[in-house]
């Protein structure tokens, strides 16, 4: 009976000490989850914006600072901003990103586009011809 007694006090202790591993175990993984997740939330956001002049973005990092333009190149750990007027690239990591927008052009900017591209044509055109 004593002998039954001990097994069960053993059985308890090992019960209670793989719980408490178990939940040291649990905490670590959420931290590295709560680590990684805003990292991999802003590659998501990367990799939905397209790459190229056309497809503007703000992208705001951590320290509040700004960088605007469009993203020219994606790499595994960063990104390249490229600045529409300058031309200046900025190599950003993930974990220094705090928010990608993406710039919506208004109606009146397509418009204008479309206008400038029309009367490029067209001068093409007048030229060929003449």
């Amino acid at each position: 009976m004593e002998r039954l007694n001990i097994l069960h006090k053993f059985f308890a202790f090992a019960v209670v000490g793989l719980f408490a591993v178990n939940q040291a175990m649990l905490i670590q993984i959420q931290r590295d989850i709560n680590q990684t997740l805003p990292e991999l939330r802003i590659k998501t956001e990367v990799v939905k914006q397209r790459t190229g002049e056309n497809a503007r973005v703000l992208v705001r990092l951590q320290n509040d600072e700004t960088v605007e333009g469009y993203i020219s190149r994606v790499a595994a750990d960063s990104f390249t901003g490229t600045n529409s007027e300058t031309r200046n690239e900025t190599k950003l990591d993930f974990n220094t990103v705090a928010a990608v927008i993406k710039i919506e052009p208004s109606d009146e900017a397509e418009f204008a586009a479309a206008v400038i591209e029309t009367a490029e044509a067209v001068e093409l055109l007048l030229k060929a011809i003449f």
